[in-house]
């Protein structure tokens, strides 16, 4: 039973199981969801994003008895979701590049973001993606300072 709740919970519900790129599917439920919540304010989002964090850290461990990081796992999707809509207004076109530019950075991880990958267990899932996460909000923020959304 255990083993289970801890697939559903690292599968964002089994949204991860979806059989095309699982990991876009969990980001975009995640903007989804947000979407409805979202006021613009930064506390609850990074309170979210810290518990989903640590339900990660301890259901992707027993989901995968610490062994590597299959493509249903999308719990670290949503982390980095969360985290890259930190600070965006609520708004349409923010949304979309937060969830464009986050997509582009978990998927290439660049800035040896792909380095955090080699943690082991849990850490190296969760990680990538929560950099991601952060140097998409980031640049984001650089881009709405050049040119608000």
């Amino acid at each position: 039973m255990i083993n289970f709740l801890a697939r559903a919970c690292a599968s964002l519900g089994g949204v991860g199981f979806f059989p095309i790129m699982p990991g876009t599917a969990g980001s975009l439920v995640t903007v989804f969801i947000t979407w409805f919540f979202y006021t613009g304010e930064t506390g609850p989002l990074l309170t979210a994003a810290a518990i989903i964090f640590f339900i990660g850290l301890v259901t992707v461990q027993y989901a995968t008895k610490g062994q590597g990081d299959p493509s249903w796992i999308v719990i670290d999707e949503a982390v980095g979701m969360l985290l890259a809509l930190v600070g965006v207004p609520p708004s349409g076109k923010a949304f979309f590049a937060a969830f464009v530019l986050f997509r582009i950075l978990d998927i290439y991880k660049p800035f040896g973001i792909h380095l955090l990958e080699r943690l082991p267990g849990a850490w190296g899932v969760m990680l990538d993606d929560i950099v991601a996460g952060l140097v998409a909000a980031a640049i984001l923020q650089a881009a709405m300072y050049v040119m608000p959304f």
